[in-house]
């Protein structure tokens, strides 16, 4: 009984040694391994290579590129603005006509009275001996060249100095009294001698203010036949201030026409 029982215990320790021996000799289970791959810069001891035992596998992204917007954002059914990609570029305009310069006209006598061309306010001389000092008459009008019939207003309304454009003297009254002669001066809006009114009945009337001893004077032609003038039949009459309302209209009523 004894010696089966030493052989019962050999056997054992048999068996528990061979188990021993057969752990120590197995080859080691290797343990999971993962490589960090790293878009930065190395952190402290550690490579971007290195391999780290025992951490599931990262990939870190690269950084992400923030791009941003030029437009600014705008309500719903507007136009989109743009921001502007470069210094913006100014165009040299051409300068606007000057207006400012006065039209020039014929001043003519609405009825034609006896003469077919018509008599228009005129200079008495022409060219080289054009009489600028002398008083004004009631010449043809001068269809080609009316240099010496060429006036205008000085300002925007029918109202003020009427300058002959040519020469640069303006109309003016040798005296606020009827059967005044109407001479050239030196152009002065300031004086009352040369204001002057076109009225919509034709009358070019001298503004200044009237009362019971001074009426109303026009610019007017004188009465009766027209006087030869010399050269194509042309006629002239005495020009003179009238009073408006005692004169027969078609001596005092005048038109302003385009010169050609």
């Amino acid at each position: 009984m004894i010696v089966h029982s030493a052989w019962l215990l050999r056997g054992f320790l048999v068996i528990a040694f061979s188990a021993i021996v057969a752990c120590a000799t197995d080859p080691p289970i290797p343990e999971p391994t993962v490589r960090v791959t790293s878009t930065g810069a190395p952190s402290s001891g550690v490579t971007p290579t290195e391999t780290i035992r025992s951490t599931p596998a990262i990939t870190i992204p690269p950084t992400p590129v923030v791009t941003v917007a030029t437009q600014v954002p705008t309500a719903p059914g507007t136009a989109t603005p743009r921001l502007p990609t470069s210094t913006p570029e100014f165009q040299a305009t051409t300068a606007a006509p000057d207006t400012s310069a006065p039209i020039p006209f014929l001043i003519r006598l609405r009825d034609n009275l006896d003469d077919p061309l018509g008599y228009c306010i005129d200079v008495r001389g022409f060219g080289a001996g054009i009489r600028l000092d002398a008083d004004l008459q009631a010449h043809s009008c001068k269809s080609n060249s009316p240099d010496d019939q060429s006036f205008a207003m000085m300002d925007d309304r029918l109202v003020g100095t009427i300058v002959l454009v040519e020469y640069e003297v303006c109309l003016a009254a040798a005296d606020p009294k009827p059967g005044a002669s109407i001479l050239l001066h030196p152009c002065d809006d300031r004086s009352v001698s040369q204001g002057f009114e076109l009225l919509a009945d034709g009358r070019l009337r001298l503004h200044v203010e009237s009362n019971d001893s001074q009426p109303e004077l026009c610019i007017g032609v004188s009465d009766g036949a027209g006087e030869p003038a010399g050269g194509r039949n042309h006629l002239r009459r005495d020009l003179m201030l009238l009073k408006c309302d005692d004169t027969d209209p078609i001596l005092i009523a005048w038109e302003a026409t385009p010169t050609k």
